[in-house]
This record gives structure tokens, C-alpha cells and sequence, in this order.
């Protein structure tokens, strides 16, 4: 009996293991797909890599505004465009927004 399975069992094995890779290149979810699902997560992990930089960018702004009263004056008057008196503001049109 076990002069079979030395016998027969190798190449029944690597037969069996051929039929499952003839299986899976012929199945539509079978390499291809998953080759698409590899390429879906790396782009969705460098989506993700980005999101996170820009977040710690953001926070990082918050803080530097937080503890500093005259870049959180600055920005609010860049945002409600506003200015002191006696400051000049010099306002330049893009050409291609007509």
C-alpha cells in the first residue's frame, strides 16, 4: 500500500495541482480578476498614503495657527479680505477666467 502512494501520489499531486491552474486561468474570476483586485488595492493604498499626508499637513497648519495670534489674524483677513489702514492691496485678474 504504500509502495502506491510513493508510486502514484507525486505525480497524482502535480496532476491535480495542473488541472486547478488550467481551472483558474479559464474561470473569469480567476487570475484576471484577481490581478484587477491587486491593482484596485495598491492604487486604493496610494489614495490612502495621500489622504493621510494631507491630513497631517492640516493638522499641522491647525496647530502653527493655534498658537500664533498674528497668523490667525493674517488668515482671517486673507480670508474675509480684509486690510488694515494705510495697507495697500494689489489685486491681479487671470486672463483665462473671462
Amino acid at each position: 500500500m504504500k509502495s502506491f502512494f510513493i508510486r502514484f501520489g507525486g505525480p497524482l499531486i502535480a496532476g491535480a495541482l495542473a488541472v486547478f491552474l488550467v481551472a483558474a486561468m479559464k474561470v473569469p474570476e480567476g487570475l484576471t480578476a484577481l490581478q484587477a483586485k491587486h491593482e484596485r488595492i495598491r492604487r486604493l493604498e496610494e489614495e490612502n498614503a495621500a489622504l493621510a499626508k494631507d491630513i497631517a499637513e492640516k493638522t499641522e497648519r491647525i496647530h502653527n495657527l493655534r498658537d500664533s495670534p498674528s497668523g490667525q489674524e493674517l488668515e482671517i483677513r486673507k480670508r474675509l479680505k480684509l486690510q488694515r489702514a494705510g495697507e495697500t492691496a494689489i489685486i491681479i485678474h487671470d486672463q483665462d477666467k473671462k
